[in-house]
Order: structure tokens, then sequence, then C-alpha cells
């Protein structure tokens, strides 16, 4: 459960940096750049929710 908790703090995390990062100016090469890295952090937390979930779901079955 707190694995799941923490995934989802990351996650919103990454995403409301991201959203901060798209207010300022995208043509700046640091600003690209680090948008880029938030998104691509976004996109690992999820990956690692949809891991979780996954690993549940394997384990409710293996114990039914």
């Amino acid at each position: 459960m707190i694995r799941k908790l923490s995934i989802i703090a990351r996650l919103k995390k990454h995403i409301k940096k991201s959203k901060m990062l798209l207010k300022e100016d995208t043509s700046n090469e640091l600003v690209f750049d680090a948008l880029a890295m938030t998104c691509f952090q976004a996109v690992n937390a999820a990956i690692d929710l949809g891991e979780y979930i996954v690993s549940i779901q394997r384990n409710i079955r293996i114990n039914v």
C-alpha cells in the first residue's frame, strides 16, 4: 500500500513540475531538456504503477 502511494505521489509531482515548465519558454534548450526529463520521469512512474498493479493481480490469482 505504501509503495502504491509513493508511486502515485511521484507521478503527481512530475506532472505538476511538467505543467510548470510548460509555462516557461520551451525554445530555451535548458527549459526544453528539463521538461523532457520530467515527462520521462512521469512515464517511468506510470510504468512502475502499472507493474505494481500487475504484480498485485498476479498475487491475488495465485492465492485464490
